[in-house]
């Protein structure tokens, strides 16, 4: 196998977590409720009933993201794509590096067709260097 790619994401943690979370909540509503018939008082029954209303929030909340995560688990896919590798003898990696090794001959030789203007310029710059070099006439002058 020349390559593997894994991507997961594993919700059963958050999955619990919600779940406790959620049992936790319905316990507290519950208890909030059997105070709400013992309550005494109007105002105590409207501070237990803002509190009910908050942890029914919070447990609908929870629930959603229940059902979300379900809904996930149920729309899951795997895919599988697998390349075999190819079988390689020594006669084929033979030729495999004859043919590199004249593909790099034939971008040598392009470089030297697109250089070909300074390939000529270099000798033609030297000739004129030696031919017409002011130091070499100014030394044969003082001997």
């Amino acid at each position: 196998m020349n390559s593997k790619n894994i991507e997961t994401e594993d919700a059963t943690k958050q999955y619990i977590d919600i779940s406790a979370r959620l049992k936790t909540k319905k316990d507290l509503e519950n208890r909030y409720l059997q105070m709400l018939s013992k309550a005494q008082n109007v105002s105590e029954m409207i501070e237990i009933e803002k509190e009910l209303a908050k942890i029914r929030e919070d447990i609908e909340a929870a629930e959603s993201q229940i059902n979300y995560l379900k809904n996930q688990s149920r729309m899951s896919t795997l895919n599988i794509h697998l390349r075999d590798k190819s079988n390689s003898t020594s006669a084929n990696r033979f030729f495999s590096a004859f043919k590199d090794g004249w593909e790099g001959f034939l971008y040598f030789l392009e470089i030297l067709i697109n250089l070909w203007v300074f390939l000529l310029l270099i000798p033609l710059c030297y000739f004129l260097f030696k031919r017409f070099n002011p130091l070499k006439k100014n030394r044969n002058r003082l001997d």
